[in-house]
């Protein structure tokens, strides 16, 4: 370390260290006073059962380190528990005394308790949770409770969104939570996401939302999407949204009947969920011969989303299609569609789109032509 007296960065990947040892490390001089960052990511930290007396503790790290460092990656980061460490022996509840960090990522394995986060109540901001359990968000409601100052709070392996309202109670200060695993497809986790939108007007981002039409005539849940959509000030964005138009798999031949009401369908849906912003990937499922026309009415949930998925119905995409497309959805990078053939097997087709910085209409044209071709 005395080779670089000027280092604020430090980042130890795939490492097995006993925790003591990494606390020795911390303290030498140049880190203690001047480190920043700390990224210990896919690295195994060792708490032993009898640890020696003579190595220091995480209790006992520089002072000048706890007010100096900002940023601590443990994401992915194997940590193991001591069952019953020896008084003042170095573990993770003690890692955060008289700390001062402003960004901490965790990996949260099995069952293991949270660590001890209320030393860090009056700094931390920004907080990254991984998890390797099934637990529920009203697991986290009393360990986070003391984060007075947290701003972002991510936490993946969440599934569902119970418990949501109790979190955004108790941290004020919250303005973006984001639960990349959660997947929403009933009304009572609409319910649950109406309740928390009249909590605060945080920016909330969710992993799934599936939803059909047959959801439509179901009163309940029409009235809970539409709660939802008159109730929304920030816009919850998904990163993938599924719609399932109604469809009938031993339906060979598609009637004007059928599409008309394929298309009505579809208008109600993108009225009900155009509140909602998907950034990822929507998937359209059992639309019946998708035309220009389809691509407009798609286009308000669309916008933000860089993959396009069509399956389980029928498409010839003309010229005008992927003109509208490429207009209404800017940020589309692959269009997929998941045809079934007559003998039940089904075929995949991957469209990469060209980037927008090479959609000038005169090259466009001759890309979007060879498109058609493609299909044809």
């Amino acid at each position: 370390m005395d080779s670089f007296p000027s280092l604020t960065s430090l980042s130890l990947h795939n490492y097995a260290i006993p925790c003591s040892d990494l606390a020795s490390l911390l303290s030498h001089p140049p880190l203690a006073l001047q480190l920043q960052q700390l990224d210990l990511s896919s690295t195994t930290i060792l708490q032993p059962e009898q640890p020696e007396p003579a190595v220091p503790a995480i209790a006992q790290l520089s002072p000048q380190l706890s007010l100096q460092l900002q940023q601590l990656d443990l994401s992915s980061t194997i940590i193991t528990h001591a069952e019953q460490p020896e008084p003042g022996a170095a573990t993770l509840s003690n890692l955060f005394h008289a700390s001062r960090l402003k960004q901490l990522s965790l990996l949260i394995s099995g069952m293991a308790p949270l660590p001890n986060l209320q030393p860090l109540s009056q700094h931390l901001t920004q907080l990254c949770l991984m998890l390797q359990s099934g637990v529920g968000l009203d697991e986290f409601t009393a360990p986070l409770q003391p984060l007075a100052q947290l701003q972002v709070l991510t936490i993946s392996d969440i599934y569902r969104v119970e418990g949501l309202p109790g979190l955004l109670q108790v941290l004020p200060r919250l303005h973006t939570l984001q639960l990349p695993d959660a997947n929403v497809r009933k009304q009572e986790q609409l319910d649950i996401l109406l309740a928390a939108t009249q909590l605060t007007s945080i920016q909330l981002v969710l992993g799934k939302l599936d939803i059909s039409v047959r959801d439509i005539p179901d009163p309940e849940m029409a009235a809970a999407l539409h709660l939802l959509a008159e109730a929304i000030t920030v816009p919850v964005h998904i990163w993938q949204l599924v719609l399932k138009m109604r469809s009938d798999d031993s339906v060979r031949v598609t009637t004007p009947a059928l599409l008309q009401q394929q298309r009505v369908d579809l208008a109600q849906l993108v009225a009900l969920l155009q509140p909602l912003q998907c950034c990822g990937k929507v998937e359209v499922s059992g639309l019946h011969e998708v035309t220009a026309a389809d691509v407009l009415a798609l286009a308000p949930l669309c916008r933000d989303c860089a993959h396009f998925v069509l399956s389980g119905g029928s498409v010839k995409p003309s010229l005008e299609f992927w003109h509208q497309l490429v207009q209404l959805m800017p940020a589309v990078q692959e269009v997929e569609w998941v045809l079934t053939l007559l003998d039940n097997r089904a075929m995949l087709i991957k469209i990469e789109m060209p980037p927008v910085y090479q959609r000038p209409e005169a090259a466009l044209n001759c890309q979007l032509a060879d498109k058609v071709w493609e299909l044809d």
